[in-house]
Parts: C-alpha cells; structure tokens; sequence
C-alpha cells in the first residue's frame, strides 16, 4: 500500500511538474520584472533594438514617437530595403511597413503634492509581428525552456506569471497579429 501511495504521489508531481511547462525561481522573476520595468531612455532603446535583430527582416531606426497624453514613448525600425527610397512615402503614410515598439512613461520617486518630478523611467509594453518573428526574443528574453512548434499550441510555453512578484509577460494572438506584452506592475 505504501509503494502504490508513493508511486501515485511521485505520478502526479510528475505531471503537475510537465503540465507548468516552466519553472523559473523567484530570482529570474524579478530579473524579467527589472528588465522589462525599470528602464531609462538608453536601455529602453537597446531593449527595442534587441527585439529588432531577432527579426529575419533587416530594419533601420526611424523614430521614437511621443504620445504624451497616453504616456507612451513608440520606437520606430523601417526595412533597411526601403529606407532610401520609400523613407519620405511611410514618413508620410504612418509608416506601415515599420516594426513597432512600444513602451509606457512613468516618473520614478515622483509627488505631485510635494512637486517632486521624479526620474523618467520606461516600461516596455508590447510589440506586434509574426510569431516567428517574435518567438526568439520571447525565448532568449523570457522563457529559454520553450520550444518553438510546443509555445505554438500551449499556453504554458507562452506566458510568465507570478502575481506574488508582480510579473506577467505574455506571447499571444490577437485578431491575426501575435504580440509580446507586458503586464507587470
């Protein structure tokens, strides 16, 4: 009886252990929460240009676009390809042949009471793209044990949360587009 319980214990920690798909120590939590949170200016454009070389597609810096009532700061990458020739035709279309990210401004420290400004910090939001466009950086930035074809079809290879530690980066489909957004706080 006692092997048969010991055998059903060692079972089911077995597939609790296959089914979280991860396991990420508290350590790497906060590393993935610090990395993606607590950005200033130069590290929040080296975040984006990190996400931009694992694309297949060769892009070239365009702009960062400020949208100060929404607080968001949008790092713009043309295809190398047409930087020269078709660089004034998307300046003035809105770019759509651009990769895009995206981060949130906040101040650091700041007290609107004690007119304290603070320190201007980024938050990485989210970028959109093609799955395999963004599976390598989910993979080196966030989860290394995931798989490409596994991440495709399970969700425990496409999210990294821990509501103790405030963390919750995810990789996901929406109307068409696949995204890598942020949702620690």
């Amino acid at each position: 009886m006692k092997k048969l319980l010991l055998l059903t214990l060692i079972l089911t920690f077995g597939i609790i252990q296959a089914q979280d798909g991860y396991n990420l120590s508290d350590e790497t939590y906060k590393e993935i929460k610090k990395k993606v949170n607590h950005l200033d200016s130069i590290s929040a454009r080296m975040f984006a240009d990190e996400i931009v070389k694992s694309v297949n597609t060769e892009y070239t810096f365009l702009k960062v676009l400020k949208y100060p009532k929404r607080k968001i700061y949008s790092y713009y990458y043309i295809p190398s390809s047409i930087y020269d020739s078709d660089y004034k035709e998307q300046m003035n279309y809105g770019c759509e042949a651009c990769f895009v990210v995206h981060f949130n401004v906040f101040y650091d420290g700041s007290n609107e009471d004690l007119e304290i400004e603070g320190t201007q910090r980024f938050r990485f939001h989210f970028v959109g793209g093609s799955y395999l466009e963004l599976f390598p950086t989910w993979k080196r930035e966030f989860l290394p044990s995931a798989i490409k074809e596994e991440a495709l079809d399970n969700f425990r290879y496409r999210d990294v949360v821990n509501r103790t530690l405030g963390v919750n980066v995810s990789l996901s489909k929406h109307s068409g587009v696949w995204e890598l957004r942020n949702r620690s706080y």
